[in-house]
């Protein structure tokens, strides 16, 4: 694990605290928690965004695509004055596709 002003690895876990079962609390896959910080090298853009996650693992059948549960965040800076922004769908109208 480790921590820069820029990107870090900060977390890893092969143990769930979500369950509480002595027999199976430590085979879970391995959690893993990573960052960037797109400080010095940002993504401009100016109406619209588009993100694609791959994500592509080695095994000793060579690579696979794997089904891993991602979550990602992203931030953007407004510039005032600017319009009033829609209102956004209610929450069971935003759930993955």
């Amino acid at each position: 694990n480790y921590c820069t002003p820029y990107l870090g690895y900060p977390y890893y876990s092969s143990h769930d605290e979500m369950i509480h079962n002595l027999y199976h609390n430590d085979d879970c896959m391995p959690m893993r928690g990573f960052y960037r910080w797109h400080i010095q090298d940002p993504i401009c853009f100016d109406e619209d965004l588009k993100v694609t996650i791959q994500q592509i693992g080695v095994g000793y059948r060579g690579l696979f695509e794997r089904q891993d549960d991602v979550a990602s965040v992203a931030y953007w800076y407004q510039a005032e004055p600017h319009n009033r922004f829609p209102k956004l769908p209610d929450k069971e109208e935003r759930w993955p596709r």
